[in-house]
């Protein structure tokens, strides 16, 4: 990060920071389904699925929202961490186009690959630049 707290302190205080009105949001609409879930009135019969089925929902997104996608986040921001640290510049290669080790390798033309497409340039860690 660029500045401000460290990514697993920032990302534990947003959490503990977001459990309560997720908690209470979630617990507000499950009380307001409840009489359709546990009362035998007339017309509950044809609700109770819905009802049963919006419930199991709630309870779902939340626990998904307050576990899965922190723990997500927290993966993706250390795989990502950790791969960039034995990632060389594009054009610094040390291998030939071959690939046995060599000199140094600016561009190779692709001709010999089946598609043309060169295929030392990885797309994923090309810089995004305008060309207008």
């Amino acid at each position: 990060m660029d500045g401000g707290k460290p990514f697993d302190e920032a990302l534990r205080e947003a959490c503990i920071g977001r459990v309560r009105p997720k908690v209470m949001t979630a617990a507000t609409a499950i009380l307001g389904l409840l009489p359709l879930l546990v009362l035998r009135l007339h017309g509950t019969e044809i609700e109770r699925p819905l009802a049963v089925v919006m419930v199991g929902g709630l309870l779902t997104s939340t626990a998904f929202t307050l576990l899965a996608l922190p723990t997500f986040y927290s993966l993706v921001h250390h795989l990502r961490s950790d791969g960039r640290r034995g990632v060389r510049p594009l054009g610094r290669s040390n291998r030939t186009p071959d690939g046995a080790p060599g000199r140094s390798v600016r561009h190779h033309s692709g001709a010999d690959t089946p598609s043309g497409l060169d295929r030392s340039v990885d797309p994923c860690r090309m810089p995004l630049t305008s060309s207008g």
